[in-house]
């Protein structure tokens, strides 16, 4: 979502309020369990386009 995976809590966070800002105010951890499933939904459809 951010880059490599060295991103800090701050910048997952103002990520997933421009993706889904109905989701409101999170936590770090709820962040980051978002930006988890973001990615793997992502993964999913590129890996679909591929096969």
């Amino acid at each position: 979502m951010v880059g490599t995976g060295a991103a800090d809590k701050a910048q997952i966070g103002f990520m997933i309020a421009r993706l889904l800002p109905t989701a409101g105010k999170t936590t770090a951890d709820c962040a980051d369990a978002l930006a988890v499933a973001i990615t793997h939904a992502n993964l999913r459809v590129a890996n679909r386009r591929v096969a």
